[in-house]
Order: C-alpha cells, then structure tokens, then sequence
C-alpha cells in the first residue's frame, strides 16, 4: 500500500490518498509522527495505526454529531463522509453506534412522527422520512404503530392558518383546499373538514 498523495485542506489537516483510491484526513502533527510523505509504502502497522486513529475519532465525531439532535443512518453517514472518513470506518463507527443504541432509525421516525402529527399530513412525513434514509418497511412499521386523525390535523391546519368555516367564500375555501392538497392531505377528509366546519 503506497501513499499516493498528501495534500493540505488547512493549517491543521491533510488529506493522504493511497493508491487504492482510499483517502482520509489526518492531523498534519500525526503525518510528521508517522513519516508520512509521497510515494511512502505503507507497511501493515501504520496502516494499523492509522486506522486505529481514524477509528477512534469517527467514533468521537458521531457521537458529537448526535449528542447534538438525533440522526438517522443516512443523514450520519452523509456527515461523516463530509467529514472525510473512509467508508470502512464510517460502518464499523454506524454498526457500533447501533449496537449500543445510540442509533436507531425506528426511535428517530416515531420520535419525528410524533412531534409533526399534529400539522403535517401522513404523505408529508412519509416523504420527509424517505428524504432522512429511513426504508420503506421502518417508515409503515412507524405509521402502524402510531393512530393518526387526519381530519383532525386538517383542522388544526385550517384554525392555525385562521381560516373562517362559517363565512368563507368559495375562492378562500378553494384556496385553502389546494394548500392542503399541496402539503399531501386527502382530498375527501379536507372536503369533509371544510363541510362540518369548526
């Protein structure tokens, strides 16, 4: 294994590229420690030692990541790629991650489902929880476990944007049958909302 290139992303950090296409960031003090330089052949034990450090600080940097507000699979995934961790550490750091329950896609759906139940309609969530990297079976799983009343949604959706049941006009009723239809809300429930009123 041979060190392709090194090159400086700051005054802290380089990015070494090996040359089998693998790259990673290392502190510019830990490539001087480990006589690191171009066209350098790796031998087994710092590569070892790399991947230790590499390991250690995936870890660090994912659970920072998520002490913060609760990730899905995907979006840490994406953060630590962003971060410059090869894929091999990034499942060993995510497989570690769930082991412990630190991660977990389930908790993260119900937990968002819960707190956006009361204003955004089923559709809504089910395309903003694919958008998150959550699967199609987690995704029904959440909604089987959790009753939603989507007419009541529908009129909370309404009260909130002050809509007046009693005295509004056809354009305004019309206006507000497309916001809705627009946020993913079924046409017949909100007819039925708009009918019974308040």
């Amino acid at each position: 294994m041979q060190v392709v290139s090194i090159r400086k992303i700051d005054k802290k950090k380089s990015e070494i590229e090996l040359d089998d296409g693998e790259k990673f960031y290392l502190y510019n003090g830990e490539v001087k420690r480990l006589s690191l330089c171009e066209d350098y052949e790796l031998s087994q034990k710092i590569y070892s030692e790399i991947m230790l450090i590499l390991k250690k600080r995936c870890k660090e940097r994912a659970l920072y990541i998520i002490e913060r507000r609760d990730k899905t699979k995907f979006e840490l995934r994406k953060k630590l790629i962003e971060s410059g961790y090869p894929d091999s550490i990034i499942d060993l750091t995510i497989e570690f991650l769930e082991k412990y329950d630190y991660l977990n896609d389930l908790r993260y759906g119900i937990s968002y489902v819960k707190s956006n139940m009361h204003s955004k309609s089923i559709r809504q969530m089910e395309y903003q929880l694919r958008a998150k990297g959550l699967d199609r079976d987690t995704i029904n799983n959440i909604f089987n476990d959790i009753n939603i009343e989507s007419r009541e949604v529908i009129r909370k959706v309404l009260v909130s944007r002050r809509f007046d049941f009693e005295n509004a006009s056809y354009e305004e009723k019309n206006k507000q049958l497309k916001y809705l239809l627009s946020k993913g809300f079924n046409y017949d429930d909100i007819i039925d909302v708009v009918r019974k009123g308040s």
